[in-house]
């Protein structure tokens, strides 16, 4: 196995998973990320040709998994930082007169600051093992400057997986490298530009460390009370009450037949097995001197109806 530890040094990490608008925190870091603080060392350190072949060779090794615990976000603070100006720097004070540009620095707080990346299905021979140990003591940032990390080569016992990459729909989207990527970073590097972008990969949780899904109603709780005058009207004439209500919502549709969410049939006559409107009754239940006569009926459809949580209108 190959796998790398991250120690965020502060606590917080500072890196924008937006680009230019710098608005949204990253967390967990980006695989490409850390492969580009990797590379950065490399290039300020003299560009060791055997580092370099270790770079070149931990970029083939596709998406790692990933150890990181959840965080929260700090609330973000426009700042004005002063841009370079050419024409300015002619002026014997040109940085009283620099234009001042809004910036954003978005921090992830993780609950755990130590991060992990693992390629599990790779082994670190001793080929590598040194050069990457060599690498990873050189990262002294990850994402601003201001990000300060420990990085080190791990072992498996250290720590456990909880983000796997994944391909179709993914809960999480992050950067990852490619085969190539330390030669394109060095020409950027070299003309001064923005590292160029790199592909995404999907990512979702282990099954063991997903949350428990909370019960949740498919329909909206804001059903739709109406008031039974009748005062002799009891629960065992529920099903005429509603049977009445629903044959008179059903007459007012200016829609024939009913759409299938009101009439609960399709339009061959047949159950609908999608969720429809549903109708129940308001007993006076529950307390010492109730008799179970029904105050009400109530109606309601699915959360995702439009004509939820107010009167029908057609």
């Amino acid at each position: 196995m190959v796998a790398l530890g991250i120690r965020y040094l502060n606590g917080w990490a500072m890196a924008a998973s937006d680009g230019p608008n710098k608005k949204q925190a990253e967390w967990p870091p980006h695989p490409d990320r850390v492969f580009m603080a990797l590379s950065a060392a490399w290039f300020e350190t003299g560009e060791d040709p055997a580092e370099g072949r270790a770079l070149r060779w931990l970029a083939t090794l596709g998406p790692p998994a990933i150890a990181a615990s959840d965080c929260s976000i700090r609330s973000s603070v426009v700042s004005y930082v002063p841009v370079n100006d050419a024409k300015a720097k002619t002026s014997t004070s040109w940085s009283e007169y620099r234009k001042r540009q809004a910036r954003g620095f978005p921090v992830a707080i993780p609950y755990d600051p130590i991060v992990y990346m693992a390629w599990s299905e790779h082994e670190l021979g001793s080929e590598y093992a040194s050069l990457l140990v060599q690498l990873a003591a050189k990262v002294t940032h990850i994402g601003h400057s201001a990000s300060l990390v420990q990085m080190w080569v791990a072992e498996e016992e250290e720590f456990v997986p909880n983000w796997y990459p994944r391909t179709g729909r993914a809960t999480l989207h992050l950067r990852v490298s490619e085969a190539g990527r330390l030669d394109e970073l060095k020409e950027a590097y070299s003309l001064s530009l923005r590292p160029p972008m790199t592909r995404w990969q999907g990512y979702e949780r282990a099954r063991e460390d997903l949350p428990p899904e909370e019960p949740v109603s498919l329909f909206d709780p804001n059903l739709i009370v109406l008031a039974v005058k009748r005062k002799h009207t009891y629960l065992p004439m529920t099903l005429k009450l509603t049977q009445a209500l629903h044959k008179t919502l059903m007459g007012a549709c200016p829609k024939q037949p009913p759409p299938e969410w009101l009439s609960g049939h399709k339009p061959n006559g047949t159950p609908s097995r999608d969720p429809h409107m549903a109708f129940l009754p308001l007993p006076f239940v529950g307390t010492q001197h109730a008799d179970g006569r029904s105050m009400g009926l109530a109606y309601g459809c699915r959360r995702d109806n439009a004509r939820l949580g107010q009167p029908l209108r057609w």
